[in-house]
Parts: C-alpha cells; structure tokens; sequence
C-alpha cells in the first residue's frame, strides 16, 4: 500500500503485478524476436548471400568503335552492296520512319577468346539480326515491313561463337527494322 497526491492510497493486486509481469515478458519475446531478425538477416547478407549470388568471375568489356549506319532498300546482301554508310557516334538513334538499317561497328580482339562471345545489345527496333564478320549469328524472326515479328523487344545474350571471330579487327552488324511509327 502507498500513498497517491491528495492523501489518498493504493493498493496493488496480484492482477496489477501480473499485468507488469507480462507486458515484461511482452517486452522481452519482442526483444528476443528483434534479435532473431537481426541475426538471420547479418547470417544471409554476411555468409549466405556471396556464396550464392557471387559473380564466378568478371567479364571484360571489349569497346566497339568505327560506328557507321546507313539506310538500306532491303535487309540482304544487295541492300547492304548500295548501303551510303555515314559514320555516327554510339549510342545513335535513327527516328523514326518505317524501313530498314544496317549499323556496323569494329571490335578489336589480341585473341580470340576459347569460349567466344556474349552480346547483350539495346536496340530500339521491331526486329533486328546480326552479323560477325559477315556471318549470321542472330536471325530470329522476319525482317518484313509487310508481315514483321517482333523479336527486337526481347532483351537476351547472344552468343558469337569462336569460330566466326578472328585476332585483330572484327566487324559487328545489326540489320534493324522498324514497321511503324512510334
């Protein structure tokens, strides 16, 4: 029993002391619960984490240069013998008509790489194939303005195979089209 302002007193019951009990057993779960999510989120960013999501090894950029695109009347060899090539800086963009284009670039190899290439290209197109030194390496789709498809809007690794790359200069070529208007 103590005394409350104004000379008035209290009595604490069992209940009133039960109460505090459990809002400090309350107050420790939480604690012991906040600790738990601390230790299993330091475990998985810490340990978990880069045995899992860890690069095997880093991949080196090879920088294209020489960049040329031209208009071209269609997307095979006649279309790209009459190509008025002008040289741009990458990234370019060629807005915004239908038609066709063709984008060469060089690359330069010391080696060619035993496992070859991967390609990752952005190209803002309907459709797109590629050439490696004047072989196919990409030919998903059609490249019709009539009846297109629409291949260019996955984003994917394309494979260049060892076989098709060469020590020295290399030439990459994107044969675009756009059907429509955007």
């Amino acid at each position: 029993m103590f005394s409350a302002a104004g000379g008035e007193s209290m009595q604490l019951g069992e209940s009133d002391l039960q109460t505090g009990a459990a809002d400090k057993r309350r107050l420790s779960g939480l604690g012991s619960l906040l600790l738990a999510c601390i230790a299993v989120q330091l475990a998985f960013w810490l340990a978990i984490n880069p045995l899992l999501f860890a690069s095997a090894k880093r991949f080196e950029i090879v920088p294209v240069h020489s960049a040329m695109l031209a208009k071209v009347a269609s997307p095979d060899p006649a279309g790209f013998a009459s190509a008025q090539l002008r040289p741009v800086d990458l990234p370019t963009s060629d807005c915004c008509g239908p038609g066709y284009r063709l984008v060469q670039m060089q690359f330069d190899l010391s080696a060619v790489p035993p496992d070859g290439l991967a390609l990752l290209p952005t190209v803002g197109a309907d459709n797109f194939h590629i050439r490696v030194n004047r072989q196919w390496t990409r030919q998903e789709g059609r490249l019709d303005l009539v009846n297109p498809t629409y291949h260019g809007n996955r984003k994917t690794i394309h494979y260049i195979s060892p076989g098709i790359l060469k020590s020295g200069a290399n030439q990459l070529e994107f044969i675009a089209m756009r059907a429509g208007v955007p």
